[in-house]
């Protein structure tokens, strides 16, 4: 199997300087500017300076070119360990670049244990904010593991981005005969993407002391969003994935409180109802999507 894990640091860091301009507030968007000048210009120690208090203060780029300077041995001494840290602390930021980077850490085992299963994880949560690379490992993974349907899924999305290789593997995969198509998975896939709804990254991104309302559970990816397509709700619900129990679940809403989230239960229609929908707290979803911090 070939996994896309070897982009180039040009590339990456291309993408982190160009989506750091927006950063909220003159100063902070001022400061990380000079790093972007400092870091362009090979001056990587001034970069460092201008970035790390950015990092500190919970800014998610900032937080992804530490990450990256610090695996790459740029300007610091080269640290994967803190490397994994910067990237798990900007991936729960929101940071796709950070969770797909993440996810390569974990499958090859630099800094962080090996683990196929956090790095299908961390591509997942990449790949639902349109990661091309992100979706195109884990189409690639999915299909090698058995998950032709989950696999297809994500490659779908990778080649509509432009993918090549994801392209000649979905070629490659619908010349599979149909019992090879039909091999049962032993894990399920990974959450949605942005038809159904934001998934894992959106929940992520939720106050955690707001409420949200769970409808539905599933060991399957189609059958979550199924449920979401027959039901009407594409756009008022997202699929997500646990980290523990590796299930599907349907959540639907953002409420400032209990009584707010159970108000809106009561407005559902009855095939929802049926459902049993409870509400539930944002930190304890987050706890859910995300692996315990080590």
């Amino acid at each position: 199997m070939r996994w896309n894990t070897t982009r180039k640091l040009a590339a990456r860091a291309a993408v982190a300087l160009a989506l750091v301009l927006g950063s909220p507030g003159p100063v902070r968007a001022d400061s990380f500017n000079a790093g972007v000048a400092a870091f362009q210009a090979g001056d990587y120690q001034a970069a460092w300076r201008m970035w790390l208090p950015l990092a500190e203060q919970g800014e998610p780029a900032a937080q992804f070119n530490i990450g990256l300077m610090l695996e790459n041995s740029l300007g610091q001494p080269r640290d994967l360990g803190q490397a994994a840290a910067w990237y798990l602390k900007a991936a729960r930021g929101g940071y796709a670049d950070a969770a797909f980077n993440l996810g390569n850490l974990y499958l090859q085992g630099r800094g962080v244990p090996v683990s196929h299963g956090a790095a299908k994880h961390w591509w997942s949560i990449a790949a639902q904010a349109g990661h091309m690379e992100a979706q195109y490992n884990l189409g690639l993974t999915l299909a090698a593991e058995g998950q032709v349907e989950d696999g297809s899924f994500w490659l779908r999305e990778a080649s509509a981005q432009g993918h090549e290789a994801a392209r000649a593997e979905l070629v490659r995969l619908a010349k599979l005969p149909a019992t090879a198509k039909k091999k049962p998975s032993g894990t399920p896939g990974v959450p949605s993407s942005g038809s159904p709804g934001h998934g894992n990254v959106w929940a992520l991104q939720q106050p955690g002391d707001a409420y949200t309302v769970e409808l539905f559970v599933s060991a399957s990816l189609p059958e979550a969003q199924r449920f979401i397509r027959d039901h009407g709700i594409t756009g008022a619900a997202v699929v997500i994935q646990t980290w523990s129990t590796n299930r599907y679940k349907v959540i639907g809403g953002s409420f400032s409180s209990r009584d707010a989230a159970a108000s809106a239960i009561g407005r559902l229609g009855k095939d929802l109802r049926d459902q049993s929908p409870w509400a539930r707290t944002f930190s304890k979803v987050q706890a859910e999507i995300l692996p315990p911090r080590s």
